[in-house]
């Protein structure tokens, strides 16, 4: 495994500063099922933010949360780790009106029927200002082409739907593209605690068909923990980033394997408290302080690259930086059985 420092700007497709690494072997996770080792990191100048990335057909799209746009570049990942990246493009989000969106996305996906761009809008509640979060999509263009109804029960209105900041932060296809999965990334207001819900929608008309719960493990002492992002991985198991931050804005990220089968839809309900349900199933695949990153772990978004020759899957990992220093790219072997 090589680990390297990719000195020039991302945005400006420059060449890359190789640094030798320093471990002495690649650490390896495994779980029945999975297991997971470290292909590479890699750090990039010049993006902020990003908070979702998807690949399909050789590129990768990721979304800012800073600012209405996406960045779209080729990135080889071979059983060497990363390769050299190709020409990165920036493309505003816009409205309907063609004026750009007001505030960043959440998470990104590439709809593989037809190329346009479906993201997550998370929605802004506070004392001026209220926007619904919701699943809109754009065509590669940057162009407004519809904004899917915000999932029931996450309206912000007097005493319910999403909090400010925990709005829609995951995105997936299911495996044949008919549904869009979207997630919270914290309880509605009136569920409280620590369910959050998984929406199931039409991938044309944006209508919910199902609601599933899923338990966030419990906050650090006057912490955070949310849910950053979730990645399909067959029909009814799915990979979920949480990342939590502790009082002393220390953050930690685990990967979690969620399931549905069992699982009792919560849509008729506009709070769980009270209700008779049965969550999607848990179990903890990756917590990467085991895989002993050389870098910060504000890991955001998520998706699977190519298929390497030794039949292991790719998933690469993204970072949002605040504004503040180089943004984290990680790749993970990964093998399924």
């Amino acid at each position: 495994m090589k680990r390297r420092l990719t000195a020039a700007a991302l945005v400006a497709a420059v060449s890359t500063v190789v640094v030798p690494g320093i471990a002495s072997a690649d650490p390896v996770v495994a779980v029945d099922g999975y297991s997971f080792r470290v292909l590479d990191e890699e750090l990039v100048s010049g993006v902020n933010n990003l908070s979702g990335i998807d690949y399909l057909d050789g590129g990768y799209v990721a979304i800012s949360d800073d600012e209405s746009r996406v960045y779209s570049a080729t990135l080889p990942v071979t059983a060497t780790g990363f390769g050299r990246q190709g020409r990165v493009t920036t493309t505003k989000l816009r409205e309907a009106d063609g004026t750009s969106f007001p505030q960043g996305g959440e998470a990104v996906r590439v709809d593989p029927a037809d190329g346009s761009l479906l993201w997550a809008n998370p929605g802004v509640r506070t004392r001026r200002t209220t926007l619904d979060s919701t699943v809109q999509r754009s065509a590669a263009t940057g162009t407004f082409v519809a904004q899917y109804p915000a999932a029931p029960h996450t309206a912000a209105v007097a005493g319910e739907g999403v909090r400010d900041g925990g709005g829609v932060a995951g995105l997936t296809f299911n495996p044949t593209g008919s549904l869009v999965i979207s997630a919270l990334a914290s309880p509605l207001v009136q569920d409280g605690g620590t369910t959050v819900r998984v929406s199931f929608a039409n991938r044309t008309t944006g209508a919910v068909l199902s609601q599933l719960a899923y338990e966030l493990d419990a906050a650090p002492r006057r912490g955070t923990n949310e849910l950053a992002e979730i990645l399909t991985v067959d029909a009814s198991h799915y990979l979920v980033l949480e990342h939590a931050v502790d009082s002393r804005g220390r953050d930690s990220v685990r990967l979690y394997e969620a399931g549905t089968i069992g699982a009792r839809s919560v849509l008729p309900f506009a709070s769980v408290i009270g209700a008779t349900y049965t969550p999607m199933t848990k179990r903890l695949l990756v917590d990467f302080s085991d895989l002993h990153l050389h870098h910060d772990t504000n890991l955001a978004g998520m998706t699977w690259g190519p298929t390497l020759e030794s039949g292991e899957r790719t998933l690469v990992l993204a970072s949002d930086n605040d504004c503040g220093g180089r943004t984290q790219l990680v790749a993970l072997a990964v093998t399924l059985s």
